[in-house]
């Protein structure tokens, strides 16, 4: 398997280091951010493969960041996490070309099959 470059995109520390772990794990590089703003600024300064972003974060949320990278034309995969009710975010995601909509906590046999598609 290809090592990935990945961006986590969560306001939930212990969520993000959970992920980033099962990331390692598999050898891939990942950069943690912990906010929308911070998230956005990365995809700007770095290629990344794929993004894992929380939807629902304090100012800038991962929609705000789903846009930014449709909007800068960024080939970055993105996968958006949501504690919530998952379908609510599902259509804006596809519009804006999201990889999927994932509910969290995740299985990390999904986080594998969304590493493998890319």
């Amino acid at each position: 398997m290809t090592m990935l470059n990945i961006l986590v995109v969560d306001d939930d520390r212990d969520f993000a280091e959970s992920l980033i772990e099962v990331l390692a794990l598999e050898g891939h590089q990942t950069v943690p951010t912990f906010s929308g703003k911070d998230g956005i600024a990365c995809l700007k300064k770095n290629l990344f493969d794929l993004a894992f972003v929380d939807v629902m974060m304090p100012s800038k949320d991962g929609l705000d960041v789903l846009w930014a990278n449709h909007s800068l034309r960024l080939k970055t995969h993105i996968v958006l996490m949501t504690a919530y009710n998952a379908l609510q975010f599902a259509e804006q995601g596809r519009v804006l070309r999201a990889l999927d909509v994932m509910q969290k906590p995740f299985d990390p046999g999904q986080i594998t099959r969304y590493i493998e598609h890319v």
